[in-house]
């Protein structure tokens, strides 16, 4: 008998509702976001737009990938500490 073990795809990779946590990894500070349509982004609400820079760079990305992004002030990198719905 084989023992398979199911992992929702929904929950392992970043894509729209995805709520994400990264860790800077030059300061150590931790932001957590929940990615959404262009339509339902609310920088005050921690809901960022899948097809910002920053949202678009995330998409398909794994938890323990690490990014780069090109901030208005600086280039940023961060590591994905989690991925949930």
């Amino acid at each position: 008998k084989i023992k398979t073990e199911f992992i929702s795809r929904e929950k392992s990779v970043i894509g729209l509702n995805s709520i994400v946590c990264l860790e800077d990894i030059d300061s150590g500070e931790r932001f957590r976001f929940n990615l959404v349509a262009p339509d339902d982004m609310d920088t005050k609400g921690n809901k960022l737009s899948i097809s910002s820079p920053l949202g678009g760079i995330l998409t398909g990305k794994l938890v323990g990938n690490t990014i780069s992004w090109n901030a208005p002030s600086r280039l940023r990198r961060f590591k994905i500490r989690s991925i949930g719905l």
